[in-house]
């Protein structure tokens, strides 16, 4: 139930990674950044992707429950 291939994988990691060193401020980036990660079973680096949104958006409720799905 991945969101991307593991061929497209690479890619788009590398594509977020870009999106957040231009603008560290796109939560968005951060968030699928995160799930890439976690779809490449680079949990740890995934949870620091998530735990940067939430402290971005810390009254959010939706980036909290999204960061748990």
């Amino acid at each position: 139930d991945a969101l991307w291939s593991p061929a497209e994988q690479a890619g788009v990691n590398a594509a977020f990674r870009e999106a957040v060193a231009r603008d560290p401020s796109l939560n968005a980036a951060w968030y699928f950044l995160g799930a890439v990660l976690r779809a490449q079973e680079r949990d740890l680096e995934a949870l620091a992707c998530f735990d940067r949104v939430l402290e971005q958006e810390r009254d959010d409720r939706r980036a909290v429950f999204l960061s748990w799905r």
